[in-house]
């Protein structure tokens, strides 16, 4: 495939991963105001729990996703599922931008509400499962490192320009919370334009042995690759650990047990979101001399070993400066350790079945692992009252990474 068709093409792809990371988290910053329209006569806490059971349906439409685009991708080519994925999300945002309120529609209005998320969810995760295969999938060797921390970077772009975004339309103009989400709309004209003039027919082709999943050859499938699906998990759910941790948990958690204020946590998020962006580009090239593979060990053992003792100095040392050392320290290995992790997948995992390895891992390990950190970390500070618990929670997911990516050979 020629070079600059194929880079070309992957720059609309990363714009398209940075807008679904962006709508993922505009929803989340504008929960009060969101929710305000589909449940106006409740308590503003319990306007809270109804916005944020809307984030925990990724418990299903994580697994739901990953699973069935990617086995459309593997089956009928990657570009035809990708294709599919941008459609739909433009299309379930727009609906959702003219969703009605509880005013003209009543008890129907929440309905629509949960409905359209919840399909929302699904594209959104079938989107995510492709785009971080297909980005370094037919590039040539010398740039699969590139492309595989540009994915990362990517997302985090999309992460501090929805931040931004989010304080533009509340705070300085005042606006409706729906017209945060217009600018998204744009994935219908990546999805069209990318794929129906950039890319080559036959890469839409039927493959002659699709076959619609579940099935009776599933179960077979996933014990044959049952290593490299618990990879994938447990390397995937360290990802979202080190987000979690950094840039949710954190918030919500150390005003309530610390003499920090909360307006102190929200505060440096931004920062945080910017420095996390911009230690991408800087670690990502610096990193490229180094085997991806060996860089994913020490990565994960390091947060293994380090994830518990920086817990444990928050039970002592609850100051400011304490907290920006930990929140920087899992940062910084965190970006080391995802910047290659893509490449890595690529090389580990058989060409011919990678995009459903990689979707059933990502389903796992975003399912039951990513989206579940934050309310299990919250329990289990309930039950034992410090840091360090939750510090050995982390440690062990690492330590599982670590574990997997030890036993698992690299494809040849």
């Amino acid at each position: 495939m020629n070079s600059s068709f194929y880079s070309k093409r992957v720059f609309w792809i990363l714009i398209a991963n940075g807008l679904n990371h962006g709508e993922i988290l505009i929803y989340s910053l504008l929960i009060p105001w969101i929710t305000l329209d589909f449940f106006p006569h409740t308590s503003f806490m319990m306007r809270l729990v109804w916005g944020y059971c809307v984030l925990a349906m990724g418990i299903v439409t994580t697994p739901l996703g990953s699973f069935f685009f990617s086995w459309i991708a593997q089956y009928k080519g990657p570009l035809s599922g990708m294709r599919w994925c941008l459609l739909g999300n433009t299309l379930l945002t727009s609906l959702f931008i003219m969703c009605p309120t509880y005013e003209a529609l009543g008890i129907l209005s929440p309905m629509i509400f949960f409905f359209l998320r919840f399909f929302k969810g699904i594209f959104s995760s079938g989107q995510t499962s492709i785009s971080k295969i297909y980005v370094i999938e037919e590039t040539v060797k010398d740039k699969e490192y590139k492309f595989s921390y540009l994915y990362q970077f990517s997302s985090m772009f999309g992460y501090v320009g929805t931040s931004v975004l989010s304080n533009i339309l509340i705070e300085k103009l005042n606006l409706s919370w729906r017209w945060g989400f217009f600018p998204f709309l744009l994935q219908a004209g990546i999805g069209m334009t990318c794929f129906a003039s950039q890319c080559k027919k036959q890469e839409f082709k039927k493959y002659e042995k699709f076959v619609f999943f579940p099935n009776k050859y599933t179960l077979q499938y996933l014990k044959r690759h049952c290593n490299l699906i618990a990879m994938v998990t447990f390397t995937t759910g360290l990802t979202h650990i080190t987000w979690n941790l950094t840039f949710i948990i954190m918030n919500n958690l150390i005003p309530f047990a610390t003499s920090i204020s909360f307006s102190t946590i929200l505060g440096s998020n931004q920062w945080l979101m910017g420095i996390d962006t911009v230690l991408i580009l800087i670690l990502g090239p610096l990193l490229e001399r180094y085997k991806p593979e060996k860089i994913l060990k020490i990565g994960s053992l390091v947060l293994g070993i380090s994830l518990p003792g920086c817990f444990a100095l928050l039970d002592v040392f609850s100051y400011p400066i304490t907290l920006a050392i930990v929140r920087l320290w899992i940062l910084v290995w965190g970006i080391v350790f995802s910047c290659p992790l893509y490449m890595c997948y690529k090389h580990f995992c058989p060409k011919k079945e990678v995009y459903l390895i990689v979707g059933a891992g990502n389903a796992l390990g975003g399912s039951i692992i990513g989206k579940l950190t934050p309310l299990l970390t919250l329990w289990i500070y309930s039950k034992t009252n410090n840091f360090f618990s939750i510090g050995i929670y982390a440690g062990g997911i690492a330590l599982l990474a670590w574990a997997t990516l030890t036993f698992v050979k690299q494809q040849e």
